[in-house]
């Protein structure tokens, strides 16, 4: 019992970091169970010059706080 806790807990923040807590709470509840969907979605595909060159010299991390500060810019 611990040790599904810890596993929830682990799961829930490892990807309540990059989905919306409602997403992340629906994968536990539903877990094994999932079926398609048809959502509505609006996709960005942006180009960003030397992107991969830059990611090579940089942490996970540190691409992740450039990724966002480039697009809270938008905001």
């Amino acid at each position: 019992m611990v040790e599904q806790v810890r596993d929830r807990y682990f799961f829930k923040e490892t990807f309540g970091r990059y989905f919306p807590g409602a997403i992340t709470a629906s994968i536990i509840e539903n877990k094994d169970e999932f079926k398609a969907q048809h959502r509505l979605a609006t996709i960005l595909y942006t180009d960003i010059e030397a992107f991969t060159t830059i990611c090579e010299s940089l942490s996970p991390d540190d691409v992740v706080k450039s990724t966002q500060r480039i697009f809270s810019s938008f905001g």
